[in-house]
């Protein structure tokens, strides 16, 4: 048998406020415009990847400059032997282990165009499909009143 004690009573309180307050959260995401923040995150994937592009080639020009042909050539021989699939790419540049000057950049930017904007819109989703079942069983218990009442 369940006796309700003040710690007891307590903690539904502050479960139903923590649920008041999850529920808002959901509401809130499920209002979102999914096409909008999913287009707004992956092109900013986007620009970071043609941003870690004309970092590279920025880095490449000044290595020309300072260096000479010689290092530019031996940097470029350093990273083409370090040539990755996409996957490990994305875990290594992430991590600093690649070698090219934009690689954190250009990884970033993966992560954000492949992985983030995806989820973001799965996220959105999700919060969309759970205010709808809350939304059908305030229905249903309504009508459960209602017919209880007749």
């Amino acid at each position: 048998m369940f006796r309700l004690t003040l710690t007891s009573a307590l903690m539904f309180k502050y479960a139903a406020a923590f649920d008041r307050g999850v529920n808002a959260l959901v509401r809130g995401i499920a209002s979102w415009n999914v096409m909008l923040v999913f287009s707004i995150v992956f092109m900013l994937g986007f620009y970071l990847i043609l941003g870690s592009g004309a970092y590279e080639a920025q880095a490449k020009w000044m290595l020309l400059e300072n260096g000479g042909f010689t290092a530019l050539q031996v940097y470029r021989d350093q990273v083409i032997a370090h040539r990755l699939p996409l996957q490990a790419f994305m875990l290594e540049s992430i991590t600093g282990h690649c070698y090219a000057a934009g690689s954190t950049m250009l990884g970033a930017g993966l992560w954000m165009t492949f992985v983030v904007a995806p989820l973001v819109a799965c996220v959105i989703f999700l919060a969309r499909i759970e205010v709808r079942m809350t939304q059908r069983a305030r229905i249903r218990q309504r009508l459960d009143q209602v017919l209880a009442n007749l």
